[in-house]
């Protein structure tokens, strides 16, 4: 299942932010599809938890989440796009 039907169907996403050590992992999120590798995640080397809040994975390794509630899917004409509301703010101390 691709990620717009995930969110869809968990009615959730999280926003994970990496530092500087993790860049080379999140990029390969970026460029890689999980469509195409069905262990992308485990590929990356990275771990993941379930968000505090909503019904979504949290990367172990990044220092910031955004948890968010999924509020609507926009696909125009210049792109798509997934609209959610922050629910909660995790970050590493």
């Amino acid at each position: 299942m691709g990620t717009k039907l995930n969110i869809k169907a968990q009615g959730a996403f999280t926003v994970s932010i990496a530092d500087a050590a993790h860049m080379v992992e999140a990029d390969y999120f970026g460029v890689e599809s999980g469509n195409r590798v069905t262990d992308k995640f485990a590929r990356s080397g990275l771990t993941a938890s379930k968000a505090e809040t909503v019904d979504a994975p949290v990367i172990n390794e990044f220092p910031i989440c955004l948890e968010c509630q999924f509020i609507e899917y926009q696909d125009g004409e210049y792109g798509c796009g997934v609209i959610g509301k922050v629910v909660n703010v995790t970050a590493a101390s």
